[in-house]
């Protein structure tokens, strides 16, 4: 487990007041790719008279950039394998403000590890940054002033952060059991810490924090516990007397679902641990929120929507894979290689496909509730973007990001890519 996006649903206020939409027709994808096209064709002869700078910030070779609110952290490796790296704070241009073409650095830190960090995030005035500490299966979780960059603290396990809790979890060492513990970001100080092995340990999340953990072992009670005060809720025993078996779980809203083997999910209910229903799929890879339903998506793609209630399949996509969701609608792409992928636009509640939206990648956002961007190559230096705006069923705002070649991160004001000169640049989101 790494660090966790969050995000909310929103109620869109204007539902019942929305036009129907006429029939898709055949031609439709046709059409948006010579719209696209031609929007390209005119953003990129527009921009040749008025190319719009990004700010660049050096991205030497194995150098991990991840964006924030208003900086940007970028990990340096250092000169061997056997050296610790280096975090870099950089700001980021402010809103409809020409900055720096080169901002210099706010601070330099050196990373107490030797190891790959996979996550970084501000928390309660600090930076915290969690890794490998030795190239191996030890981690490492740290945190830097934010202001400064001093190193304020550092301790063994991986990082899970939701809102303002911070959660830091161990694996068994040295023929102990792990833990999970909540810390002070501040100091890193544990309030409280419960033994937990790290496949046994599950998160469930409510309004954009860690709500509720919950212990699945291999044996004995299932346990529920609040996250804030470590306090434990609820315990017991799913299956007396059957044999010790691990079995993967999920924290779906209200429910928790047990998948005992590749094809059985059994639900319960989170708060007294009671049973609801039991079905049987096709290789479940693993569930999810689909507004009102819930997501069973296979593991060579597929979707099964689920009703929460009884386990009922409502509808199905045979190659279908959810990647967001807002106001009753799932944003759906299909399996495939890296890079831009066909994305449509699904009613949630029938499945009925209400919009084609053509080839995008999606970029990371900072937060789940952040307006999804998407991203497409448009030559060998340029990188075509644009919202895709889920309640409308339409792509707009559409920008040519010269010298890009990819790998982008986004907030609402600023995307990040990587550039063809080796640096990163850092580009305003006019809207």
């Amino acid at each position: 487990m790494t660090v966790i996006d969050l995000g909310e649903l929103r109620d869109d206020p204007d539902e019942d007041r929305r036009e129907p939409r006429p029939p898709r027709s055949v031609g439709r994808p046709l059409r948006l790719a010579l719209v696209l096209a031609l929007v390209l064709a005119t953003v990129a002869g527009a921009d040749a008279g008025r190319e719009r700078l990004p700010a660049l910030v050096p991205a030497p070779t194995g150098a991990t950039p991840f964006l924030a609110a208003e900086r940007l952290y970028v990990v340096e490796p250092g000169p061997d394998r056997q050296s610790p790296g280096t975090l870099v704070a950089y700001p980021l241009p402010a809103a409809g403000r020409r900055g720096p073409l080169r901002p210099a650095p706010l601070w330099r830190a050196g990373l107490p590890g030797r190891g790959e960090i996979f996550g970084a995030l501000e928390l309660a005035g600090t930076v915290v940054v969690t890794g490998t500490a030795v190239r191996d299966d030890t981690y490492l979780t740290a945190a830097f002033d934010r202001a400064t960059g001093t190193l304020r603290w550092q301790q063994p396990g991986v990082a899970i952060s939701g809102g303002r809790e911070l959660l830091v979890q161990t694996g068994p060492a040295q023929g102990t059991t792990g833990t999970v513990r909540r810390v002070d970001p501040a100091t890193g100080h544990a309030l409280w810490s419960v033994p937990s092995s790290p496949d046994a340990l599950h998160v469930g999340w409510r309004d954009d924090r860690v709500d509720r953990l919950v212990l699945v072992p291999t044996e004995g009670p299932v346990e529920v516990w609040d996250a804030r005060s470590g306090r434990r809720l609820r315990a017991a025993d799913l299956a007396p007397g059957a044999l010790p078996q691990y079995q993967r779980a999920q924290i779906v809203d209200d429910l928790l679902l047990l998948l005992p083997d590749a094809s059985t999910v059994i639900a319960y209910g989170l708060e007294k641990l009671d049973r609801r229903w039991q079905v049987d799929l096709p290789l479940v890879g693993y569930l999810t929120s689909c507004a009102a339903l819930i997501c069973a998506l296979g593991q060579t793609g597929g979707i099964r929507a689920l009703d929460r209630a009884t386990g009922r399949t409502v509808w199905s996509d045979q190659r279908g894979q959810p990647v967001d969701e807002r106001d009753g609608r799932l944003l759906v792409t299909e399996p495939g290689p890296p890079g831009a992928g066909p994305l449509r636009l699904v009613d949630a509640a029938t499945g009925r496909v209400e919009a084609d939206l053509g080839d995008w990648e999606l970029v990371r956002r900072l937060r789940r509730d952040d307006p999804p961007v998407g991203v497409r190559r448009a030559g060998e230096d340029k990188v075509l973007v644009a919202d895709l705006d889920l309640a409308a069923g339409a792509v707009g705002n559409l920008d040519v990001l010269v010298g890009a070649t990819g790998d982008c991160q986004a907030n609402p004001d600023v995307l990040l890519c990587s550039r063809d000169d080796g640096t990163f640049g850092l580009w305003q989101r006019e809207r």
